[in-house]
């Protein structure tokens, strides 16, 4: 009866060791199924987008070799902008290029799709995964610089030049945006804190935005300030900030577009890094 014991309790091990193997090689080569894929390319105005190129690869799994493999394909839109890749037993796919000339594809696109153990797409034709581009209109001359600049975070203001690439405490014109950050004097580790941030527009506005393409400053719609603030109380809370804007300065003389990050831990200071991209011809142009 002892060595009965120890029989079923071998033959237990190694059926727990072969499951454990098994779920272990399903979980880094997922199973493959048959793949439908819908998209659609547009372009910054919502038009559909036709002879786009899309290369991607199908991408299949080797349970037996723990192993994937890669099958190169090219497709291309129609007149409405669709594609649909079919006919293939994967597990994903990897979209490497999708490309015309005259247009540029949005940096915010997902790439990468799955559909085998943990899918992250699911097909539907009425509802294509939908990729924008930016028709281009032709570059112009702009005044684009990234800088850093370390600010007292005590609301005080902070003037930043952004055609000569200049920053000063206090409200210093001439210039094109006033920065003001503000949070506790002193923080404690690990403790989260209210803060807040203000960029003011000198003799113009500014937008806040999240578009996919930062290559056209709007006509209209422009506030003279953008506030931001952070409750130490808000679920989501981040001591730090990244955001996009339009902007026009100088009497509507300079469009401009932003992007900027906002440290507000550093050194006992805050920090204000922006990325932009000026017009100084009065045009909305702002295309690199």
């Amino acid at each position: 009866m002892k060595n009965y014991r120890y029989a079923v309790k071998a033959l237990v091990a190694a059926w727990v060791c072969l499951l454990s193997i098994s779920t272990m090689a399903q979980l880094r080569t997922p199973e493959n199924v048959p793949i439908t894929f819908y998209g659609k390319v547009v372009d910054q105005s919502g038009q559909p987008v036709d002879g786009v190129k899309i290369s991607l690869l199908v991408v299949t799994s080797h349970l037996e070799k723990y192993d994937t493999e890669t099958q190169p394909v090219t497709l291309e839109t129609d007149q409405k902008g669709n594609f649909t890749l079919n006919g293939y037993t994967a597990y994903g796919i990897n979209i490497v290029s999708i490309e015309k000339d005259g247009y540029e594809l949005s940096k915010k696109v997902i790439l990468s799709y799955n559909f085998g153990l943990v899918p992250t797409y699911t097909p539907d034709r009425n509802n294509p995964v939908v990729f924008r581009m930016w028709k281009k209109a032709g570059k112009e001359p702009l005044v684009g610089a990234s800088k850093t600049y370390k600010i007292t975070p005590d609301g005080r203001p902070f003037t930043i030049d952004l055609l000569k690439h200049e920053g000063k405490p206090g409200i210093s014109p001439p210039g094109d945006i006033i920065v003001r950050i503000n949070r506790p004097e002193k923080l404690a580790p690990g403790k989260k804190f209210d803060w807040s941030y203000s960029i003011e527009a000198i003799d113009g506005g500014i937008i806040h935005t999240n578009t996919d393409f930062l290559y056209q400053a709007p006509e209209t719609g422009y506030e003279p300030k953008y506030e931001f603030s952070a409750p130490a109380t808000n679920a989501r809370w981040a001591g730090w900030a990244k955001e996009q804007f339009y902007i026009k300065s100088r009497g509507g003389q300079v469009y401009g577009s932003l992007e900027v990050e906002i440290d507000t831990d550093y050194d006992d200071h805050a920090v204000f890094k922006v990325d932009c991209a000026l017009n100084p011809a009065g045009s909305r142009n702002l295309e690199r």
